[in-house]
Formats: C-alpha cells, sequence, structure tokens
C-alpha cells in the first residue's frame, strides 16, 4: 500500500475518531486503534494472497474515499423516502441505514416474538456495550494475525452502525428482517457491521435476514461499502436496557 493511501486513512480516522460510536468505551477505543495498526501493516489485500489472486482491488487502493460520519437522514428528500417504501420487503421488520447510520424514522419494526431482539449495533454499544466487548473483539481463529483481510481490519476502525440481532435458544421467527443500506453520494466510505447472535442450543430457530445495498447520484462516482456479518453462538442472555453484565461464551 502507498505511504499516501496509508497516510490518507490515518488522516480519516483522527477525523473521524470523537463522532464514532462507543467512543467512550475502553475496549473498543483500543479494538479500533489495534486494527488500525494491523491495517497500516497489512494495507489492502494483494494478488499474492491466496484468497485474493483473482480480484485485484488496487482501483479501490487508489481511490481516496472519504470516511461518512453518523447522521441523521433527516435531509433525504421524498422522492428516496418513497424508493425506501419501494424497496421494502412488505410484511419484513425493516431496518434502513443511511451512509453507514440507521435512521429509526425510516425503519419498521414490528411485534418481536419471545426470544427475538432487533436494534441498531450502536445504540446497543450506548446501552449495553460490556455485553458486545466478546463479540466483537475475538479474533478469526483462522487467521493469525486476527483479521481474515485489510478490509476486516479497516471496518473494526471505523465500525459505525448495523443490525444487531439476537436469537435465543428455541425461538421461531415467522417475519423476514430486512436490512437496506443506502449511499447517498460518491466517494464515500461507509462500515456497517452486522452481528447476529444465536444463543447456544437455538437449532430450532428459524429465521431469515435479507440485506440489500442501494445509492443515488453516484452513477459515475465509485464508493466503497465495507460491511461484514459476524453470526455467533452464544449464551448471552441479552442486550436489553434490563440486562447488566450477561457472560458469553466462547464461539
Amino acid at each position: 500500500m502507498s505511504a499516501s493511501g496509508l497516510e490518507h486513512y490515518l488522516a480519516e480516522f483522527n477525523r473521524v475518531e470523537a463522532a464514532l460510536p462507543g467512543r467512550r468505551v475502553g475496549w473498543l477505543a483500543h479494538a479500533r486503534r489495534q486494527a488500525l495498526d494491523h491495517f497500516a501493516q497489512a494495507g489492502f489485500p494483494t494478488l499474492r494472497q491466496e484468497d485474493w489472486k483473482y480480484t485485484s482491488v488496487a482501483a479501490l487502493e487508489k481511490s481516496r474515499f472519504a470516511v461518512a460520519l453518523p447522521q441523521a437522514g433527516d435531509g433525504l428528500d421524498a422522492a428516496v423516502a418513497a424508493q425506501i417504501e419501494a424497496l421494502a420487503l412488505a410484511g419484513a421488520h425493516l431496518l434502513v441505514f443511511v451512509n453507514g447510520a440507521h435512521q429509526p424514522q425510516w425503519s419498521r419494526i414490528g411485534a418481536l416474538p419471545v426470544g427475538l431482539e432487533l436494534a441498531s449495533l450502536a445504540a446497543t454499544l450506548d446501552r449495553a456495550p460490556d455485553c458486545l466487548e466478546g463479540l466483537l473483539t475475538r479474533r478469526a481463529s483462522d487467521y493469525p494475525s486476527g483479521f481474515a483481510s485489510g478490509f476486516a481490519a479497516l471496518n473494526m476502525a471505523f465500525m459505525t452502525d448495523g443490525a444487531y440481532i439476537r436469537v435465543a435458544a428455541g425461538t421461531v421467527t415467522v417475519q423476514p428482517i430486512h436490512l437496506l443500506f443506502l449511499a447517498t453520494a460518491g466517494e464515500l466510505a461507509t462500515h456497517a457491521r452486522n452481528l447476529v447472535v444465536a444463543q447456544a442450543a437455538a437449532e430450532s430457530a428459524s429465521s431469515s435476514t435479507t440485506r440489500a445495498w442501494m445509492g443515488w447520484a453516484i452513477a459515475r462516482i465509485p464508493s466503497l461499502t465495507s460491511l461484514p456479518s459476524a453470526m455467533r453462538r452464544s449464551n448471552i442472555t441479552s442486550c436489553s436496557r434490563r440486562a447488566s453484565r450477561p457472560s458469553i461464551s466462547p464461539a
């Protein structure tokens, strides 16, 4: 990775760090810095890496994407609102994210069955950060560095928002869950994170999650979306307001 490219992302982190979710949570601030250090060493994947030998990301590396700051989507016009309604799956629980930030005014969550928790990851970090520590900081055992690629490290460093879905043992969900991610500008990097937690012995649980990415007014302008989804099995009790410090078992 070029020195100028690295300097760009380091400068972007310094610019947005104070506005990122969980900025007052010590373990998360530490994890973000560790991830950024890893990205500084590893950079973006190259054709020399087995998993990427057929996929060049050289064009992405040359681009200088601005990291999107979490903000409300009140500026969305009526046309965009109509498009959101057109894209929403009928009968589904809907979570809308604009430029990486959850927009509750456009989201639609119906009555949830007992045992199913559906919320914004950033909101969950605000109200119960301790129950997410083991899930967000657990390293991938298949990778000595703890990250599948530079993209994974970059996402951990800049993670803004995404869906938090917890399915308790034996929970059966009928309605699908629709996660809709929108980009409204070009040359913009969004780093969303979806976390799905299936409680231990939840084999009988049945759920369906659909993700969609859409963009407007960027036909000729590239944008970067970094959005890994993690599926974990855990004995986590809940991240609701009633939870204090639920325990987390290894995956």
